[in-house]
């Protein structure tokens, strides 16, 4: 049996990842997508990878571990509550990272935090009576995180989490300029201690009117300063994807920041701009090509004070697309140093990839994720991006421009979100390579009863009330926002279906119960004071 085992695993190892000789790449031909950019990180022994999966009827996160030499070690997979998934990924400073996707109808925005070994910590959901957006997230110095968004309410907003999942601050924004009143955020960087830098555009009240780009400064308590309006003669592209990298601090203290703009609807290109470490703009360009549609995807800083942007280059608009991706390193002045296009248009194996995520490795290269038709591959290039792909220079037209910027100042207005937490739940697939499938936690298979949890706050004791328990057992968890067991029992109810819990000796705060008799589950929660 054991035998049997070993070799069904090995097969499903061969079917789900295909290792392939171009250099140091890692392709992962599995079901699913990814939506955004950031899903790579790289640390100093090894690289981190998130993939939306959507082969089975819920939303899943596989979180990949690779060592430096390309060689896959493990693969988890994080349920993953949003419709939206992958949206973001980012390290945190406790040696974790998190995930930001979000549903619509209701908007609800899924927040995810696990640690470098795939376990998941804790998972938030944020849900927010109006329309929006959340594009980006930046680390705290303390383990938690910033989020950033946008909705068509107008306005922007910067939640802060703790690195326990707990709402710290949340604050919307609106600008005094009577034209352009209303903002959404698309990118966030931490610039260090409690500061950080955000870069979207502002909404018009006018129809038809280009909307300026916006910068300003944020604490994590949404206290906005420096805020500026970038004018210019087209505007920002609608064809920017959720979770898009546009803003990276240089070496010498200053911000490059970029954004997709469009002045027809067939003809998008790119700005690259440069604010000092006093948000004053030094330089302002244009980047384009006679033909394509280019448009950025990341931005990153480079050790020599300039900077490298990748993103996709549009070659096919019509019912079967065809897009390539490129990379280009500019100077601290905006100067190309060098432009590369990837794949080949001609080849129906090549033409449909982009870059989805960009890290710097730690030999002076570059790690790369590249969404190839469904799959998504992990490469490695050299700095000047020699490698896979087949990467050619091209050679982009630049352009020198002088924007307009105005000024205003932020009214900050406190939001309020119903949230919610879930049971950590995380899941070992698989095709990991080791011989043994491992599971923690029990699968609800869509099973459920009504339950009633009183009373609610409770002192020292809880009650489970159901019809469905009468003189039944039932095996009963309770754990704390950390995710931290603090019991796990088996009970059997009385005639009346009641289950009673001692919870004297447990620190006051929010507790969730997960409740499973016959395969059957109930999850909720209380409040212990």
């Amino acid at each position: 049996m054991k035998t049997y085992k070993i070799l069904f695993i090995f097969i499903l190892i061969s079917v789900n990842i295909i290792k392939k000789s171009h250099g140091q790449n890692t392709f992962f031909d599995s079901y699913g997508w990814s939506l955004g950019t950031g899903l790579l990180i790289n640390t100093a022994d090894s690289c981190y990878m998130g993939f939306a999966n959507d082969n089975i009827s819920s939303q899943h996160i596989n979180l990949y571990k690779l060592n430096p030499l390309g060689k896959l070690l493990w693969v988890k997979d994080l349920p993953f509550a949003a419709i939206l998934p992958a949206i973001q990924m980012i390290s945190l400073s406790d040696s974790s990272v998190a995930f930001i996707g979000q549903q619509v109808l209701p908007y609800v925005l899924v927040v995810i935090k696990a640690d470098l070994n795939g376990n998941l910590i804790w998972t938030k959901t944020l849900t927010i009576p109006y329309s929006f957006n959340f594009t980006s997230l930046a680390p705290t110095t303390d383990g938690g995180l910033i989020l950033t968004g946008g909705g068509c309410a107008g306005s922007d907003m910067i939640i802060h989490l703790g690195p326990d999942g707990r709402i710290r601050s949340q604050h919307s924004h609106y600008s005094s300029s009577v034209q352009y009143p209303f903002q959404n955020v698309l990118s966030i960087i931490h610039d260090g201690n409690n500061e950080y830098s955000c870069l979207g555009y502002a909404g018009s009240t006018v129809p038809q009117i280009y909307s300026p780009l916006i910068f300003f400064r944020t604490d994590s308590a949404g206290n906005v300063s420096n805020y500026s309006e970038i004018h210019f003669p087209y505007g920002p592209a609608r064809s920017w994807s959720l979770g898009n990298r546009y803003l990276a601090k240089s070496s010498s203290g200053g911000h490059f920041c970029t954004f997709g703009v469009s002045d027809t609807i067939q003809k998008n290109h790119f700005v690259l701009f440069y604010l000092n470490s006093q948000d004053q703009l030094m330089w302002f360009k244009n980047i384009e090509t006679t033909d394509t549609v280019i448009s950025p995807t990341n931005i990153l800083p480079t050790t020599d004070g300039g900077c490298i942007i990748t993103g996709s280059n549009i070659i096919s608009l019509n019912s079967s697309p065809k897009y390539l991706p490129f990379a280009m390193k500019f100077d601290s002045n905006g100067n190309v140093i060098w432009s590369k296009m990837a794949g080949d248009p001609s080849s129906s194996y090549w033409n449909q990839i982009m870059i989805r995520g960009i890290a710097p490795a730690n030999d002076s290269g570059w790690l790369t994720s590249i969404d190839r038709k469904g799959s998504t591959n992990i490469c490695k290039v050299d700095s000047l991006f020699n490698g896979f792909c087949n990467y050619t220079p091209f050679t982009p037209i630049v352009t020198d421009y002088i924007p307009k910027i105005d000024s205003f100042i932020i009214t900050k207005n406190l939001i309020v979100f119903n949230e919610d937490s879930i049971f950590p739940i995380s899941t070992q697939l698989a095709f990991n390579l080791t011989t043994e499938c491992s599971t923690t936690g029990i699968e609800n298979n869509g099973k459920s009863f009504p339950l009633g949890i009183t009373p609610n706050p409770a002192f020292s004791f809880v009650s489970l009330n159901s019809a469905d328990l009468s003189n039944k057992k039932a095996t009963v968890a309770i754990y704390d926002v950390l995710g931290k067991e603090n019991l796990l029992h088996n009970y059997s109810a009385g005639t009346d279906g009641e289950i009673v819990i001692d919870i004297s000796t447990f620190k006051n705060g929010i507790y969730f119960i997960r409740l499973i008799q016959n395969g059957k589950e109930f999850q909720g929660k209380f409040v212990k004071e």
